[in-house]
């Protein structure tokens, strides 16, 4: 079955056009200290040896993409950007790579990404979608707790530096269970009755 829509519109003359991931991060190696705003991004793939090269391509094949949606994100037929989404097993959906071009910033395009994102992975009936954020990415982190994804932690990536996952739950006794969890409802007499308290 075909998932992926080869064009989607987005807000002022915006749209994601479907693509191949291999080009996708041939734009983001070419682009990546723009796209994402940091003198000290950098991608170790551009510095494994040889060997490491061959191997990573080797163990690639046992971790094929099942359903894996890469877009470029354009104004007319300039690439401004790029969008990666990918489910990672049959309940994690997970933004995994939205990238913009700093001209092209605060102009709706992120909004529009998220709400596709969240209408396709309900669609395909995932529970959850996942996402990581540079800790002080305010724009992105403000827009995905407005849609109603919540805070899940922070890691320190040697890639990006101090990262935050974020979660967005379709399922309301999960959703209920993490608010639970972090201290921030009482339990639901469904959910005492399911935890035995």
């Amino acid at each position: 079955m075909d998932y992926k829509m080869n064009k989607i519109n987005l807000t002022n003359g915006y749209h994601l056009e479907a693509t191949p991931e291999k080009e996708v991060f041939d734009f983001i190696h070419a682009n990546g200290a723009l796209l994402f705003d940091d003198d000290v991004f950098y991608l170790p793939d551009n510095y494994y040896t040889t060997i490491e090269k061959e191997k990573k391509e080797q163990l690639q094949s046992f971790f094929p993409n099942q359903l894996c949606f890469a877009y470029f994100i354009k104004k007319e037929e300039v690439t401004v950007g790029a969008f990666v989404c990918k489910g990672i097993n049959s309940e994690d959906f997970d933004m995994w790579i939205t990238a913009i071009l700093p001209e092209h910033r605060r102009k709706g395009i992120y909004k529009e990404i998220l709400k596709f994102a969240i209408e396709k992975a309900k669609e395909l009936g995932f529970q959850k979608i996942t996402s990581q954020h540079a800790a002080t990415n305010n724009p992105v982190i403000i827009a995905k707790l407005k849609a109603g994804f919540v805070i899940n932690g922070f890691e320190v990536n040697d890639k990006c530096g101090m990262m935050l996952t974020l979660i967005y739950f379709f399922n309301e006794l999960r959703m209920n269970m993490y608010e639970y969890r972090v201290g921030t409802k009482l339990p639901t007499d469904e959910m005492k009755n399911i935890l035995e308290l």
